[in-house]
């Protein structure tokens, strides 16, 4: 399994808070296969409470503690395109 790099995107993306939480959107790399996984720690925010976007499974808590997140590419068996998800988190 790889580890695929991703890219903080919040700039060209707006509202950059919902309410009292922040929103990032980021982006993970291409050429990911399934099992594949990619780790994000947000750049606003302490605890992540959702995420969502692309064909990933996530390891994020349902306590709303989780400092960061892996992601881990699903699907079969062919190279899989970048993808974008979008990360929320609270103070």
């Amino acid at each position: 399994m790889a580890t695929l790099a991703n890219t903080l995107l919040s700039d060209k993306y707006s509202p950059v808070s919902e309410g009292p939480f922040f929103v990032e959107y980021w982006q993970v790399a291409s050429g990911g296969a399934a099992g594949d996984t990619s780790v994000i720690v947000p750049n606003r925010g302490r605890h992540i409470v959702e995420v969502t976007g692309g064909p990933y499974s996530s390891n994020l808590s349902t306590l709303g503690t989780s400092t960061n997140v892996t992601l881990t590419l699903i699907g079969g068996t062919d190279t899989q395109g970048a993808g974008v998800v979008r990360v929320l988190t609270r103070p």
